[in-house]
Formats: structure tokens, C-alpha cells, sequence
């Protein structure tokens, strides 16, 4: 008798096929969840990435503009920020006092992930390039085809969300929104 009681003991001591397989499931179930979370979450963050980015470039043009901010000892006529529509870059650049053509200061593919400029307000056509330059010193800003203000849409192909980005003429405001539907 006592040797039947000590082998009840041992079999309530482990658990079951059944029991391990549930608790894998478990634990299966919400590592998806959890990994599923996290891509969309790094889906979003290029996009705010890419908005913060452009805005940055566009505040720090005008910036250099209104600072009178030499480039080799000698003052520019402006700074700006070149877009092109369904790109995925945008060029910083300096417009030179001397021969008054634009020069690159930098390239940024702050677009990446899945986000695209997908539209740009106020172009003519056949423009697809959208520049915004800031004037010295006053930092007052102009843009390609003259209109009162632009607004450059960005979009997150894979998650299908859109902020836009819009900057006044003259003035130079830089503000960004989340658009509800997409282009």
C-alpha cells in the first residue's frame, strides 16, 4: 500500500503534455502580439522622425538666414530646403553672394522606412521640386512658383498615416499636423 501512495506523489509532482502545450501557446500568442506592436510603433517613429527632420532643416535655414551666418568669411544671399515631390530626401543648401547659385550643404534621407513625400501644395506644374528659401537677413521666406503658403505631405506607405508640414511665405512659419486620411 505504501509503495502505491509514494508513485500518486510522483505523478501529481510534474505537469501535463496537455498543461506544456497551453502554456507554449500562451506565450507563443503574445510574443506575436508584442512583436506586431513594436513594428508598427518603429513604422511611426521613422514618420515623426522624418517630420521632426524636415522641420528642423527648415527652422535651421531660416535660422542661418536671419543670423547672417558666414560660410568661408563671407555672407550668403540665403539659406533653404529643397523637396521633391514622391522623394525620399530632401538638400539643405546656401545661396552664395558671389555668383548667386545654390550649393549643397547637405543631403538628408531622413525618408526612410516606408515614408515618402507623396505631395507638395502650391507646385506648378511641371515643377515636382519645391524650394523654400530663407532671405538674409531678414529670414523671410519665398517659394518656388510664388504661392502664399505650401503645405509637403508625408506618408507612411506600410501604415498608410500622413502628417503634413506647412510653412507660410514671407513670414516662414514651419508647423506640422496629423493629416486623418491620406493623399
Amino acid at each position: 500500500m505504501r509503495s502505491s501512495t509514494n508513485f500518486l506523489q510522483q505523478r501529481r509532482c510534474g505537469f501535463t503534455l496537455l498543461e506544456l502545450m497551453i502554456s507554449i501557446a500562451i506565450t507563443g500568442i503574445l510574443t506575436a502580439m508584442v512583436f506586431t506592436n513594436f513594428s508598427q510603433e518603429k513604422e511611426r517613429n521613422a514618420l515623426k522622425n522624418a517630420i521632426n527632420q524636415i522641420q528642423t532643416d527648415l527652422q535651421a535655414a531660416q535660422a542661418s538666414a536671419q543670423g547672417g551666418v558666414l560660410y568661408n568669411g563671407a555672407v550668403q544671399l540665403g539659406y533653404g530646403v529643397s523637396l521633391t515631390t514622391n522623394g525620399t530626401s530632401h538638400t539643405t543648401y546656401r545661396i552664395d553672394a558671389v555668383n548667386s547659385r545654390p550649393t549643397v550643404l547637405t543631403r538628408t534621407y531622413a525618408t526612410n522606412g516606408g515614408v515618402q513625400i507623396v505631395a507638395i501644395s502650391g507646385l506648378q506644374s511641371p515643377h515636382t521640386t519645391m524650394n523654400i528659401d530663407y532671405a538674409v537677413p531678414s529670414g523671410n521666406a519665398s517659394l518656388t512658383d510664388g504661392p502664399a503658403s505650401t503645405t509637403i505631405t508625408l506618408k507612411n506607405t506600410k501604415l498608410n498615416i500622413c502628417y503634413a508640414i506647412t510653412v507660410t511665405s514671407y513670414v516662414g512659419t514651419v508647423s506640422q499636423r496629423r493629416l486623418t486620411s491620406c493623399p
